[in-house]
Protein backbone atom coordinates (compact mmCIF):
# COMPACT_ATOMS: atom_id res chain seq x y z
CA UNK A 1 0.00 0.00 0.00
CA UNK A 2 1.27 3.39 -0.52
CA UNK A 3 0.07 6.64 1.02
CA UNK A 4 1.19 9.99 -0.41
CA UNK A 5 0.47 13.63 0.76
CA UNK A 6 -0.50 16.24 -1.44
CA UNK A 7 -0.41 19.77 -1.31
CA UNK A 8 -1.77 22.18 -3.27
CA UNK A 9 -3.04 25.84 -2.19
CA UNK A 10 -2.23 25.06 1.29
CA UNK A 11 -5.05 22.13 1.45
CA UNK A 12 -3.25 18.66 2.05
CA UNK A 13 -5.11 15.49 0.60
CA UNK A 14 -4.26 12.00 1.32
CA UNK A 15 -3.87 9.57 -1.26
CA UNK A 16 -4.02 5.91 -0.40
CA UNK A 17 -3.77 3.68 -3.22
CA UNK A 18 -1.92 -0.55 -4.29
CA UNK A 19 0.00 0.10 -7.09
CA UNK A 20 0.49 -3.33 -7.87
CA UNK A 21 -3.32 -4.07 -8.17
CA UNK A 22 -4.66 -3.11 -11.58
CA UNK A 23 -8.40 -3.24 -9.78
CA UNK A 24 -7.39 -1.31 -6.78
CA UNK A 25 -9.25 1.63 -6.19
CA UNK A 26 -7.19 5.07 -5.50
CA UNK A 27 -8.51 6.35 -2.51
CA UNK A 28 -8.32 9.25 -1.82
CA UNK A 29 -9.02 11.21 2.24
CA UNK A 30 -10.34 7.61 3.18
CA UNK A 31 -13.08 8.02 0.06
CA UNK A 32 -12.72 5.59 -2.96
CA UNK A 33 -12.94 7.31 -6.26
CA UNK A 34 -14.03 6.36 -10.13
CA UNK A 35 -10.23 5.79 -10.52
CA UNK A 36 -8.10 2.51 -9.99
CA UNK A 37 -4.31 1.85 -10.15
CA UNK A 38 -4.84 0.79 -13.64
CA UNK A 39 -6.04 4.28 -14.56
CA UNK A 40 -2.75 5.44 -13.16
CA UNK A 41 -0.89 2.99 -15.42
CA UNK A 42 0.52 1.81 -12.36
CA UNK A 43 2.51 5.05 -11.72
CA UNK A 44 3.01 7.00 -8.55
CA UNK A 45 2.98 10.13 -10.66
CA UNK A 46 -0.25 9.50 -12.44
CA UNK A 47 -2.18 8.06 -9.44
CA UNK A 48 -1.56 11.58 -8.28
CA UNK A 49 -2.53 13.14 -10.63
CA UNK A 50 -6.07 11.42 -10.96
CA UNK A 51 -6.84 12.19 -7.25
CA UNK A 52 -6.05 15.92 -8.00
CA UNK A 53 -8.76 16.11 -9.89
CA UNK A 54 -11.04 14.84 -7.74
CA UNK A 55 -9.93 16.64 -4.89
CA UNK A 56 -9.42 20.07 -6.63
CA UNK A 57 -11.53 20.01 -10.09
CA UNK A 58 -11.62 23.62 -10.48
CA UNK A 59 -7.56 23.18 -11.85
CA UNK A 60 -6.38 22.29 -15.18
CA UNK A 61 -4.70 18.66 -14.38
CA UNK A 62 -2.32 16.95 -16.42
CA UNK A 63 -3.96 13.17 -17.78
CA UNK A 64 -1.73 10.23 -17.57
CA UNK A 65 0.19 9.38 -20.88
CA UNK A 66 0.65 5.54 -22.04
CA UNK A 67 3.89 3.99 -21.79
CA UNK A 68 6.79 5.62 -19.94
CA UNK A 69 6.30 9.24 -18.39
CA UNK A 70 7.12 11.73 -21.09
CA UNK A 71 10.10 14.26 -19.59
CA UNK A 72 7.64 16.82 -20.52
CA UNK A 73 4.70 15.65 -19.00
CA UNK A 74 2.86 17.85 -17.05
CA UNK A 75 5.09 21.42 -17.89
CA UNK A 76 1.59 22.63 -19.51
CA UNK A 77 0.32 22.95 -16.13
CA UNK A 78 0.35 25.54 -13.81
CA UNK A 79 -1.62 23.58 -11.22
CA UNK A 80 0.62 20.76 -11.83
CA UNK A 81 3.46 23.28 -10.92
CA UNK A 82 2.12 24.41 -7.60
CA UNK A 83 1.80 20.90 -6.35
CA UNK A 84 3.92 19.42 -3.82
CA UNK A 85 3.28 15.46 -2.90
CA UNK A 86 5.27 13.18 -0.48
CA UNK A 87 5.37 9.29 -0.36
CA UNK A 88 4.80 8.46 3.44
CA UNK A 89 4.54 4.90 3.02
CA UNK A 90 5.58 2.73 0.43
Amino acid sequence: MTTINMTYEGETATLTCDLSQASAPLVVNGQHTQYQTADARHRTIYAVALACRVVWPEADWPLPAGGDVPWEWGDDSEAWDALAYETIEA
